[in-house]
This record gives structure tokens, sequence and C-alpha cells, in this order.
């Protein structure tokens, strides 16, 4: 029999071969295993940047919706009850023909139609997204609070900034600033029995105040200027994190007052 060849017979050191072999072997399971972990990282990652953007879509739709909704709200409340008030006088009109009692039912329908009209027109500003800064919003207020008072025969000063900062104000910012303005100016128009006006627009530390002062009878605890509409007037400031106030005049009448925070602390009046 042939005598058997050692490993030092074959030329092969054992020291020389076993090192590399074991190298090799563990490079290829780190390398796998490095891959194996950067894919699971990845697709965690892409996984997470779906779902959030998917959380986002729906987020985004869920805010349409319910401006959606609050606009068709709004169009039932001040566009449904004054087509419903309009078609009862056209009945009424039809059912009685006497001339002096149509010409008075005429004049009422054509002020409800002016101001389903001036409602129209204050919710199309309202969800215009071109509108969505302090600038358009304190542009709208002065001249409408200014007409609307002119109809009355109220005369009114407004007093607003030169120039407006390009703050962003939103639908629903800009929606009940003017709600509250507007029923501050009713407030006035049909309890105050005042001849004058003077509105104040201002901006400072990153708040927005308005302030309605009129000449008129003035308020007392009791009456009827202090439980009419402010009860929403102040409902719809706070909603803003803001105040709204009515109280005596220094020299009579009354001074409405809304206090609010300005929707973004960058932008300023000036």
């Amino acid at each position: 029999m042939a005598p058997s060849l050692g490993r030092e017979a074959l030329g092969v050191s054992a020291a020389a071969v076993k090192p590399e072999a074991v190298i090799r072997v563990r490079f290829r399971g780190a390398a796998v295993a490095s891959i194996a972990a950067l894919a699971a990282t990845l697709a965690t990652v892409v996984s997470s940047v779906r779902s959030r953007a998917k959380m986002q879509r729906l987020r985004a739709q869920a805010a349409l919706e319910r401006e959606r909704l609050r606009i068709a709200q709004d169009m039932h409340d001040e566009v449904g009850t004054s087509l419903t008030q309009i078609a009862l006088l056209a009945d009424l009109m039809q059912a009685e023909r006497g001339a002096d009692a149509n010409a008075e039912r005429l004049a009422t329908v054509a002020d409800i139609s002016r101001q389903t009209v001036a409602s129209m027109e204050e919710l199309v500003w309202a969800v215009t997204p071109a509108n969505d800064t302090l600038g358009h919003l304190i542009g709208y207020i002065g001249p409408w609070v200014n007409q609307t008072l002119d109809r009355f025969g109220i005369h009114c000063v407004v007093e607003s900034p030169a120039t407006v900062a390009d703050v962003p104000a939103s639908a629903e910012f800009r929606r009940n600033i003017l709600l509250v303005i507007k029923e501050a100016v009713s407030n006035v128009v049909e309890h105050s029995k005042a001849t004058e006006v003077r509105l104040v627009i201002a901006c400072d530390g990153g708040r927005l105040r308005l302030v309605l002062t009129d000449n008129g009878a003035g308020i007392h605890p009791s009456s009827q200027r202090v439980g009419y509409g402010l009860a929403n007037m102040r409902r719809r400031a706070e909603d803003l994190g803001g105040t709204c106030r009515i109280t005596a005049g220094p020299e009579g009448g009354a001074v409405i007052a809304l206090d609010s925070p300005l929707p973004s602390s960058t932008g300023a009046l000036s």
C-alpha cells in the first residue's frame, strides 16, 4: 500500500488556507445580511412615506368635504330663506290685486333680492382661494361697512393700515371676522339710533383689532344691544382664540371691540 500523503506533502499549508476561506465566507454572509437589512429599511421607509401621503390625502379630502358642507349650509341659510320669502310674497301678490299692497310687497321683494345677491357675493368672496390673505380681508371689510351704513343714512369713517403684509388668512378666519363685523353693524343699525360710526382696523403684536364706535343711545346692562347677537360674536371670536366686547363709549354711544390673533405671527401691518 502506498503511503498516505499529508498536507505538507501536497504543498498546502493549513494555516494559509483556513483564514482566507473563513474571511471569504464571513464577508459574503455580512454582505448578504447588510443587503437584507438595507432592503428592509428601504421597504419600511417607502411604506411610511406612502402611509403619510395617504393620511395627508385623507385629511385634505376630509377638510374639503367639511368646507363643502359648510358652503351648502350657508347657501341654505342665506339664500334658501330669502328665496322662500320671495316666493311667498309672489303668491300673496297673485292672490291680492290691491295696488297699494302689491307696491309694498314689490319693494320688499326688491330688498330681499338685493340682500340675496349680497349674501351670494360674500359667500363667493369667503371661499375664493385668491382672497386668502389678510390684505384682502381688510380691503373687503372697510368698504363693506361704509356702504352698508350709508344705505341707512349713517355716516361712517374707516381707519385702516395704508399697507398690509402678505399674511395668509384662511377662508374660515376671514369668514368669522366678517360675520362678527356684520353682526356689529347690524347691532348699530337696529338698536343704536346712531348717526355716526368710526371703524378702526389695526394690528400690532401679532393681533388683529377692529373697533367699531358709534354716537348712539349707548348701552345698559339690560338693553337689547347687550343681548342680541353678542353671544354669536363672542363665540366666533373665541373660535379664533380672541375676544369680542361691547362697552359704553367715553362720550356716550357704544364700542364694539374685536381682538383676534393673526393667522400667522410672521406678518405685520404698517
